[in-house]
């Protein structure tokens, strides 16, 4: 999980991040991935931090909760928040699928997931 975040992060300067990221997809979802849409927002965003909130292993499967801060090329922020399930194969961990996590909106007085400091309500909230 944190090498796909990371490989967004360096994407503009490392475009063979790409690569990495379409590498790390199951194979069965490769077909299906959007190549050009996967680098523009990895390449146009200013990424700021990655949070996972949970990690569940299960034998070569694992699933993993996180949220990731980002702002777009208009400077607007974003938290992206996803449940994510892994799967090992030959000792390598690929990208299987993620889904948004149901009910999991920080509150208004919360800390922003973003790392700004600020409450939610005054952050990426408002």
């Amino acid at each position: 999980m944190r090498s796909r975040y990371s490989a967004h992060v360096v994407a503009s300067q490392e475009p063979c991040a790409i690569d990495y990221l379409m590498n790390t997809w199951a194979t069965e979802q490769r077909q299906h991935i959007d190549r050009a849409a996967v680098e523009d927002w990895a390449v146009n965003s200013q990424w700021l931090g990655l949070t996972v909130v949970s990690h569940t292993p299960k034998g070569d499967n694992a699933s993993v909760e996180f949220a990731v801060s980002y702002r777009t090329a208009d400077g607007s922020p974003h938290i992206h928040r996803e449940l994510s399930q892994f799967r090992r194969d030959q000792g390598r961990w690929y990208f299987v699928e993620g889904e948004e996590p149901k009910g999991q909106v920080p509150g208004r007085n919360s800390p922003c997931p973003c790392g700004s400091g600020k409450k939610y309500k005054r952050c990426c909230g408002a």
